[in-house]
């Protein structure tokens, strides 16, 4: 065998031995997280735990202390992050003496999974419908961004007695093509997989980076805890059945059972969800008033992107400054037309010519 084939074997053998030793890094454990180890990094002295149905579900419920009786606002956060991604908004809703309860969701930040096996969203649903209750809570304001947005209007439609005043930020739930599909495939196949099973610290940075398309640097804390969070030990196969599971259902109906006055908030330089889907959402809520506020600049989590404005624009809707911008869709009901007036038959028509 010549020198230059024994070279081109050679090669060969190595690209198998780095493609195993990197399929079996991927596949393995050895780049996960074990919640134990989240929970050490990341409680803080607000974290609590409560079992809902099963689930270990991680919360905080702040207030202040001297207004036992604070009203209250809930919550709801996105796909792949966590409460703390509230950090910001709970400090001022706390400064302007609201009561502040947010929770991880079903696999997301320190809540754990579900003992029953189950993932889909109607288990955050279930979440969000349940842990008020359980803090004593019956009445409260919600707010809901991305998937936290189409667990919150599914949750205010069936339970519309509960939601004072409702804000949602760049929800999902929206009809989707698998062109338009926030969570579709992208890339080769083999792109695909390995995105399926690790995600490096500078990947996440890369794809937050395009949801927060004004902020830069993005703060570290930020991206390190996104990324930790999402390599949690045992994840990736809850995460997957998750979207496999994911059905968009009957937005129209959900959004029309909605009776709390309702701002939506639509970032326009998303490149996760379409700005204009505001205003279908709008259309659809009718059952109760609603305003739209855009933002030119920002993208999937504004919130993030620019605490300031955002935060100022929610304060005002909750103390009812923006009342008055709130539009309700009517439909007037349906009037059959009249019918058209009776025409000549053909025989008088006939005579009536004769007749001249």
């Amino acid at each position: 065998m010549s020198l230059i084939y024994k070279m081109l074997a050679g090669f060969a053998v190595l690209l198998v031995v780095v493609a195993g030793g990197a399929y079996f890094v991927l596949s393995s454990s050895l780049l996960e997280a074990p919640l134990e180890e989240l929970e050490a990094k990341y409680k803080t002295p607000a974290s609590r735990w409560i079992d809902i149905d099963g689930i270990r579900v991680h919360y905080f419920d702040e207030a202040p202390a001297d207004a036992p009786n604070a009203p209250v606002v809930v919550l709801s956060h996105a796909s792949f992050m966590s409460l703390r991604s509230w950090d910001s908004l709970a400090a001022q809703l706390l400064g302007k003496g609201y009561r502040v309860i947010r929770m991880d969701y079903l696999n997301a930040g320190l809540t754990g999974f579900d003992s029953k096996g189950i993932n889909n969203m109607d288990r955050n649903v279930q979440i969000l419908t349940d842990l008020p209750g359980r803090l004593g809570v019956s009445r409260y304001d919600l707010i809901g961004t991305s998937s936290g947005g189409q667990v919150g209007f599914i949750h205010a439609g069936q339970h519309p007695e509960r939601i004072g005043r409702f804000i949602l930020i760049n929800s999902g739930g929206m009809p989707r093509t698998p062109q338009s599909d926030p969570n579709r495939g992208r890339g080769s196949s083999i792109q695909q997989w390995i995105t399926q099973q690790y995600r490096s610290r500078s990947q996440w940075e890369k794809d937050l980076g395009r949801n927060i398309p004004s902020l830069r640097p993005l703060p570290a804390d930020f991206v390190e805890m996104v990324y930790d969070m999402n390599r949690r030990a045992g994840g990736r196969p809850a995460a997957r059945e998750y979207l496999k599971n994911f059905r968009t259902g009957s937005t129209a109906d959900y959004l029309a059972a909605v009776k709390a006055p309702t701002m939506i908030l639509q970032g326009m330089s998303n490149p996760t969800l379409v700005h204009t889907e505001a205003e279908i959402q709008s259309y659809w809520m009718t059952g109760a008033p609603t305003m739209i506020r855009k933002y030119p600049k920002f993208g999937h989590y504004p919130y993030i992107e620019s605490p300031d404005e955002v935060e100022a624009d929610i304060l005002k809707f909750l103390a009812g400054e923006y009342d008055t911008d709130l539009r309700q869709t009517i439909r007037a009901p349906y009037v059959a037309p009249a019918p058209a007036p009776a025409t000549a038959t053909a025989p008088a028509a006939a005579a009536a010519v004769e007749s001249l």
